[in-house]
């Protein structure tokens, strides 16, 4: 069976012929990106389809869940359409204060400003804070940032922004095996920059300080974060190592192109590697990229922390 395409929950696969049809499923400052070329599209376009349409589509096992149509390019005889896991028309810059919150509290005030829900997975959404500030950022970043010093990565999913805790996805068992038997293997890129990583991070404001440090970088660089709106010793702490273990998983990353067709391989699940090369061991797929007419996956994986 060919490439499934839903829209506004009706199946249009018998409609328009799909020529092309690629779905990025990411996190970490990144929504999920769908583009699909269509020859023949003209009866569809004649419904008048618009801005935040959901849109789905699904192959041999792998499904996209709910996307929102973004932009619609007619070329000649040729459409190609762009769809993004989050809704386009809620996303303004915006400033906004809480005192005495839970994080729960503050993802839904900010999911409400998408036009979208809220879920947690292994993210304790009854943490506190004394105060907490939304400088004119879209809602979206906002909440991803506060998810990184939480320890956290934020994925908007099937109409949601969901928040996942980093150590709680590593503790999942692994949705694929990829096996790596040369340092040069064609489609394979292993960076470790474990100088760039930070030995230390501290926290410090008025009302509360907090060192964390990662052993495994006894090389890296020190860092001082001292506007963070910071009211006590305990946000400091939890803070200060969501933030280090944020930073230093991105240096060491693994990039697989052009692979076999994985289907059940999405962004912010454990990957084990296997084979002869240092890049052996665990992984968290960052960015997933489904080719799902030509049947590849790509994946961009960073270490576990």
């Amino acid at each position: 069976m060919g490439v499934k395409l839903v829209w506004r929950g009706r199946d249009i696969s018998d409609v328009v012929n799909v020529t092309a049809c690629v779905h990025q499923d990411a996190c970490a400052g990144q929504c999920d990106l769908l583009t699909v070329e269509m020859d023949h599209a003209d009866k569809w376009f004649r419904w008048a389809p618009q801005m935040d349409d959901t849109v789905q589509v699904s192959r041999d096992g792998y499904a996209s869940g709910t996307l929102y149509l973004s932009a619609i390019l007619p070329e000649r005889d040729t459409y190609r359409v762009f769809a993004t896991s989050l809704r386009g028309k809620r996303q303004s810059a915006a400033y906004k204060s809480w005192e005495e919150t839970t994080l729960a509290a503050v993802a839904a005030d900010c999911a409400a400003m998408c036009g979208m829900g809220v879920k947690f997975y292994g993210v304790n959404g009854g943490t506190t804070y004394k105060y907490m500030l939304m400088n004119g950022e879209r809602p979206a970043a906002f909440l991803e940032r506060l998810a990184h010093m939480e320890g956290a990565i934020l994925k908007a999913v099937n109409g949601s922004l969901c928040l996942i805790d980093v150590d709680w996805a590593q503790g999942l068992a692994p949705s694929a095996t990829m096996h790596i038997y040369e340092k040069r293997q064609p489609n394979v890129t292993h960076e470790n920059l474990s100088g760039q990583k930070w030995a230390q991070l501290q926290i410090y404001t008025p009302y509360g300080e907090a060192t964390a440090a990662d052993a495994s970088a006894a090389f890296g660089g020190n860092c001082v974060k001292n506007l963070l709106p910071v009211r006590d010793q305990v946000t400091a702490w939890r803070w200060a190592n969501g933030t280090l273990k944020t930073f230093n998983r991105q240096n060491d990353r693994l990039t697989v192109t052009n692979a076999e067709f994985l289907p059940a391989l999405t962004a912010m699940a454990h990957v084990r590697v296997e084979g002869d090369t240092d890049a052996n061991g665990d992984w968290l797929a960052e960015c997933v990229t489904q080719d799902l007419y030509n049947r590849r996956t790509s994946a961009e994986l960073v270490r576990f922390v």
